[in-house]
């Protein structure tokens, strides 16, 4: 590791406590024992758009919600995670809601996939995990995996631009609201309670991503785009100081990007 590198959270972490108490979407979880309802997993599932006949690959696929969705799209479901516990409650999951999923344990960064081989891929929050190097080779990979012009979609939070500017003007609005203020996110708290050891902004991410893909688009969102508040908000510009998450969409192009 480079003295520069970040420390990462030990592999031991990601247990199944991790999972149905912190990970995002736990409480949807709990509630709907696997149904979608969170907005970031209905969210990458409308990105991703599986299709009836496509092989779609779910890396980091924890809790197993999206590739329920997945499976019941019609697509055949690949879920791809380094965590034994994760693929217990995977497999749990699919096993609840009667659906059909294939799962693998290996890293980002070796997946044992053949080239060209599925149509979709998604990483939902699991790219702040990965120190750069190691979310390289995992993009690389992916890259490799994906047949020609298939598409994949990224998830990460919180941005760095939110622990910047968006979660002070946050806080600030709950104070004056005598609501409960929200506690201050570090990197050390993100690190301790989360597991994140690398918080993208936008300009981070789509470095990233073009080191395999040509033409990403990245951009900023609001958890909840439905609320008036957001819309405003988007409307006047701010997603980028305010918006706590970061969503990329980049194809497969034949061109590797220079």
């Amino acid at each position: 590791m480079s003295r520069h590198e970040p420390p990462q959270a030990p592999a031991a972490f990601y247990t199944r406590a991790y999972f149905t108490s912190r990970c995002g979407g736990y409480t949807e979880f709990a509630e709907r024992g696997g149904r979608i309802a969170d907005p970031i997993r209905a969210a990458a599932l409308r990105l991703t758009a599986p299709r009836a006949g496509e092989r779609v690959l779910d890396l980091g696929c924890g809790r197993g919600e999206l590739l329920v969705a997945i499976a019941e799209a019609g697509a055949t479901a690949i879920g791809v995670d380094f965590s034994g516990d994760a693929l217990a409650l995977a497999r749990e999951t699919a096993a609840r809601l009667g659906a059909q999923v294939h799962l693998v344990r290996a890293r980002a960064e070796a997946l044992p996939v053949r080239g060209e081989a599925v149509q979709a891929a998604l990483a939902t929050d699991i790219v702040e995990h990965l120190p750069d190097a190691d979310l390289r080779a995992a993009l690389r990979e992916v890259r490799r995996i994906l047949a020609p012009a298939g598409r994949f979609v990224v998830h990460t939070a919180p941005t760095r631009e939110f622990m910047a500017i968006g979660q002070h003007l946050k806080r600030s609005l709950q104070w004056l609201a005598r609501r409960p203020v929200a506690p201050r996110l570090t990197t050390a708290s993100e690190l301790a309670e989360a597991g994140h050891s690398n918080i993208h902004s936008r300009a981070s991410l789509t470095a990233a991503l073009r080191s395999a893909f040509a033409t990403p688009r990245v951009w900023h969102a609001f958890s909840d785009e439905t609320r008036p508040t957001r819309r405003l908000a988007r409307a006047l510009g701010l997603a980028a100081p305010l918006g706590f998450n970061l969503w990329a969409l980049a194809r497969k192009e034949e061109a590797w990007p220079r």
